[in-house]
């Protein structure tokens, strides 16, 4: 993997322990605000709270998700346990962390392949690196000549609960704490853009060991 992704690229991730981010974005006038904290021990913590326009009279919600000794759900009406979907959907947004990734190698059940030829996007062309941790594999499409990642392709659910390939572009790269990072993601499925499901980052931040 170190001839495809720098070495100094993943040193850097060698001692994260934790890593933190948190999102903001809008839906018809609706402000979503998450919270996630994703551990390398695989624990997930996910924390959304949706606050309505000040023109309507809706509540503001929030509910939590949380991987740890058990997958539980924690909203208004109550604490439950996860499904086995639900708690495959709660890893995989840890897994659409780059950064989460590839800091993960050295786990148990970590494995990582090079497939056959390349992909073009736009100008660029991309080697493809399949990743595969608990249970779940992701493509890396990664830039040949700069090593950077442009974009994540994986199979799974986004908020719809309909099972698709999915495409995630990759933009904004910032470095935080010696780590580079995508702090804005473009959706693609059905082969198209869906422009409202840009996610940016307002905020990342690493605990290391």
């Amino acid at each position: 993997m170190t001839t495809i992704l720098r070495g100094p690229v993943l040193a850097a991730l060698d001692a994260l322990k934790i890593i933190r981010a948190e999102s903001r974005r809008e839906s018809r006038g609706w402000v979503g605000t998450t919270a996630m904290t994703v551990g390398l021990d695989g624990s997930v913590t996910h924390r959304v709270t949706w606050t309505p326009p000040e023109t309507e009279d809706g509540e503001a919600s929030e509910w939590l998700r949380q991987i740890g000794e058990s997958a539980i759900e924690q909203n208004r009406t109550g604490r439950f346990e996860l499904g086995a979907a639900e708690t495959t959907d709660l890893m995989r947004l840890a897994h659409r962390l780059p950064s989460y990734l590839l800091a993960a190698r050295h786990e148990p059940g970590f494995s990582a392949a090079l497939l056959e030829g390349e992909e073009k996007l736009g100008e660029r062309s991309a080697l493809r690196l399949r990743l595969h941790l608990h249970g779940l594999s992701t493509i890396l499409l990664v830039d040949r000549e700069s090593h950077r990642i442009l974009a994540l392709d994986w199979r799974g659910r986004l908020n719809d609960g309909v099972t698709r390939d999915i495409r995630e572009i990759l933009e904004d790269w910032r470095s935080i704490d010696g780590v580079l990072v995508p702090m804005a993601r473009r959706i693609v499925r059905d082969s198209k853009i869906d422009e409202a499901a840009r996610e940016e980052w307002s905020r990342i931040a690493f605990e290391r060991r």
